[in-house]
């Protein structure tokens, strides 16, 4: 008892913040405070080491749960294709045009995106801005061309024209003030000067809508200086390109903050059926935990262990990945460790053997009556919260409180970085 007041008083003559930066704990971070109560509780309770291990404890075992939720989560995502139809509705929304073409659509079929799908049928989960502003610039060039077909020795032979001029009120020879014949001079690179000028045609010939004057916005203002004629297309080409990727680069982050926020609303409910499938009581691990010194024991020096290993996460999900399905992991198994986990049918003295369907009613008419209590409820409850933060968030408190049990970490680790 009279340890404690030490540390009080030690607590008391320096702020939070000089007591954090002595131990390595990083004040900017959302569970500085936990950390910095279990840094001062770890030296209240260095006669009852008990209650310390049953925290490490508990958050190992709350850790290798948020893993197994995580790669739940991860197995819907695959198989029902979350990513790349969260990319498909938002490349959708971005080139929503009810006056035009459905360019989403046609998006899709391009070469640069088709070709990012595994297989037909697939949707590609990630594109990169480069070929997102490819793919649509094409897009946007093929129409300001017409395919019309004209006879040739008697052959219908196809041929794609321009639907306008090229140099019919182009922004770059409006420019430069110089005309057509100036700007076909052999010194000009034919493979720049079609893109650019065909996609201001394309434009020209879309009808009136928002998406058309927000790709507009993109060509390249006239105040811009001009060096010269080849020097300029080309540098409005990658003008044009570096704005359409800002633009999806820009878009592409409020997406990430959807799909956050949808697969946070999937983990919850994946920590539902982990805690009640796995029968995750928060109050009665506490209690067992607490009660039993050699599983307490072990679970500490496998948290003590993991703390160590950068790829815990990785390699507990190569395990569980190794399971078939659901119903198949043994988590005792992928532990290695025999945990008050799982459900087991109280005896029931009311059932009679005269009848086996009477006998299995009143049994299961037991079960429910023993197990779903109101303190079993708030113990899965308060482990489903728990899982709903995800494996990061406990691994790397894991491995502070390794470090505060530890007696702090290295100065290279406190460190910003």
């Amino acid at each position: 008892m009279f340890q404690i007041i030490p540390v009080l008083v030690s607590v008391s003559n320096n702020s939070p913040p000089l007591i954090a930066r002595e131990i390595g704990i990083n004040t900017g971070s959302h569970y500085s405070k936990i950390l910095l109560i279990l840094y001062v509780f770890k030296a209240t309770i260095m006669l009852n080491s008990p209650v310390f291990e049953t925290i490490l404890s508990l958050v190992f075992i709350i850790l290798i749960f948020s893993v197994l939720v995580s790669c739940v989560q991860e197995g819907f995502v695959t198989i029902f294709k979350l990513r790349g139809k969260m990319l498909q509705f938002a490349i959708k929304e971005m080139l929503n045009d009810r006056f035009n073409k459905n360019f989403s659509y046609l998006l899709y079929q391009h070469p640069r995106i088709d070709l990012l799908k595994q297989k037909q049928g697939d949707l590609p989960g990630y594109i990169s801005a480069e070929n997102f502003s490819s793919a649509l610039i094409d897009l946007i060039a093929n129409e300001s061309t017409e395919t019309i077909y004209r006879k040739n020795d008697g052959l219908m032979v196809k041929k794609e024209v321009l639907k306008t001029s090229l140099f019919k009120n182009s922004p770059t020879l409006e420019r430069l003030n110089i005309s057509a014949d100036t700007a076909t001079t052999s010194e000009m690179d034919p493979s720049v000067i079609p893109v650019v000028e065909k996609f201001n045609a394309g434009l020209q010939s879309l009808k009136q809508s928002e998406l058309k004057k927000l790709l507009q916005s993109f060509t390249r203002p006239d105040s811009i200086p001009v060096r010269g004629v080849v020097e300029d297309v080309a540098s409005d080409l990658d003008q044009l390109k570096k704005n359409i990727e800002k633009w999806f680069n820009s878009y592409m982050e409020r997406v990430t903050g959807w799909y956050k926020k949808k697969v946070r609303k999937n983990i919850f409910f994946v920590a539902i059926v982990v805690t009640l499938g796995f029968n995750l009581n928060f109050i009665t691990l506490t209690k067992t935990v607490y009660a039993d010194s050699n599983l307490r024991g072990a679970l500490a020096d496998m948290a003590d262990n993991a703390a160590q290993t950068d790829s815990f996460i990785v390699n507990m999900q190569n395990k569980i990945g190794k399971n078939k399905s659901l119903g198949e992991i043994n988590m005792n198994a992928v532990i290695g460790i025999e945990l008050p986990i799982g459900w087991k049918a109280s005896p029931c003295t009311t059932a009679t053997e005269k009848n086996w369907l009477r006998q299995t009613w009143a049994q299961a008419g037991c079960f429910f009556r023993n197990e779903f209590t109101l303190g079993n409820v708030l113990g899965w409850l308060l482990f489903v919260l728990a899982l709903s933060l995800g494996a990061p968030f406990w691994f790397d408190l894991l491995k502070k409180i390794v470090n505060i049990r530890n007696s702090g970490i290295s100065p290279t680790e406190s460190k910003p970085k």
